[in-house]
């Protein structure tokens, strides 16, 4: 392509000078044109520069507006990055697991007992039991003992008067609380060796280690919360009595309900219920130990307390009745035959009330138990 020289005009020269020199140099540019066959080349070649030039020019302010843009992008992707490696969720220390157990396995003592005062109490409680005391009539025998908890500390002879002990069957050093969907809670009774713990003879069926033990709750369900159910048994409570009376308060479809934990060597729970009812031929029970111990060379102080005729060797232990009724606030429901509660009329006029219902709220530690007494 022909070059083309541009003389720069003096700006000096009139208007018409700039002109003419325009004019000369376009016909210039026409007959190179023709010269090369293409009579608007040079034209074209120049405007098409001249666009170049332009597109060049938008194409690097597009280049770094981009650029920019990108880099924006990027910084914004890298702070995305940033705050969702933040905001992750926290899974927290893993779970805690059970120590290496002996035979026994995981255990723990009851440290703490107490019982609703009112209905509305065990209401708020949880306790899920029939009967219009839901549970609260036993304050009245506990009062009367002045209170469970004293009887779960060491007392000067070096014992535990209420040593009760709940062994979780089917933990393995190492599982977490919510690795069994399945266990068995066993209750046993305890005694101090020194320092170490055992489970007294008394515990198990004819006193025998070798048989079941007496309270024990099979196919026990833990969810995944680590809330431990029981389905529904017997158990013995023993309740001590001003410190020379030991009561056996047999409960008929008894309950344990409360989250497990792993606690120190063992296990505990904070809070579990265990319910259960009090039925008439349980309370005849109950009635007549308090007589066989009155009528003793030794009697206790309930029996000065209670009077009544607990200590008249003629007077049945039926006719004491509602002596042992004010001891748990009255019956509150109906025990059928077959072993069914039903609501109950204090009238007389419906189902008579011949059950009262239990609610005791627990507090277990992480105990080892070493064997049993006497082995």
């Amino acid at each position: 392509m022909a070059s083309i020289t541009v003389k720069r005009v003096n700006p000096t020269h009139p208007p018409t000078h700039r002109a003419l020199v325009l004019l000369i140099a376009l016909l210039l540019c026409c007959a190179c044109g023709e010269e090369e066959g293409d009579p608007q080349g040079a034209v074209v070649d120049a405007g098409e520069d001249a666009r170049e030039g332009e597109d060049a020019r938008e194409g690097e302010d597009v280049g770094e507006g981009a650029g920019e843009d990108v880099a924006a992008e990027d910084a914004e992707e890298d702070t995305a990055e940033e705050d969702t490696a933040e905001v992750a969720p926290d899974t927290g220390p893993p779970e805690p697991v059970f120590a290496e157990q002996g035979a026994w396995g995981p255990a723990g003592r009851v440290v703490g007992i107490i019982t609703p005062d009112t209905s509305q109490v065990a209401r708020e409680w949880g306790c899920q039991v029939l009967g219009y005391n839901v549970g609260s009539g036993i304050s009245n025998l506990v009062l009367l003992a002045g209170g469970l908890n004293q009887y779960l500390r060491e007392d000067a002879e070096g014992q535990i008067p209420l040593h009760l002990l709940v062994v979780a069957d089917g933990y393995e050093g190492g599982d977490a609380v919510t690795e069994r969907e399945r266990i068995a809670l066993s209750v046993f009774y305890g005694v101090l060796d020194g320092e170490r713990t055992l489970i007294r003879r008394d515990s198990f069926e004819g006193d025998d280690p070798s048989q079941p033990p007496l309270t024990r709750f099979s196919e026990t369900v833990v969810t995944g919360s680590g809330w431990a159910e029981t389905p529904p048994g017997r158990f013995r409570l023993m309740i001590p009595v001003l410190f020379d009376l030991l009561l056996s308060l047999e409960l008929e479809q008894a309950r344990f309900a409360g989250p497990l934990q792993v606690d120190g060597p063992g296990v505990g729970t904070d809070g579990a219920l265990l319910t259960g009812y009090i039925t008439y031929e349980g309370l005849v029970a109950l009635l007549t130990t308090i007589k066989e111990q009155c009528l003793s060379d030794a009697p206790p102080l309930l029996c000065n307390l209670i009077g009544n005729g607990i200590d008249d060797p003629e007077r049945p232990v039926t006719e004491l009745i509602d002596l042992g009724t004010g001891l748990i606030n009255g019956f509150d429901l109906h025990m059928s035959e077959e072993g069914y509660p039903y609501p109950c009329d204090p009238e007389g006029e419906g189902l008579a009330c011949n059950t009262a219902s239990v609610c005791l709220r627990l507090t277990v530690e992480g105990v080892v138990v070493e064997g049993v007494e006497g082995e």
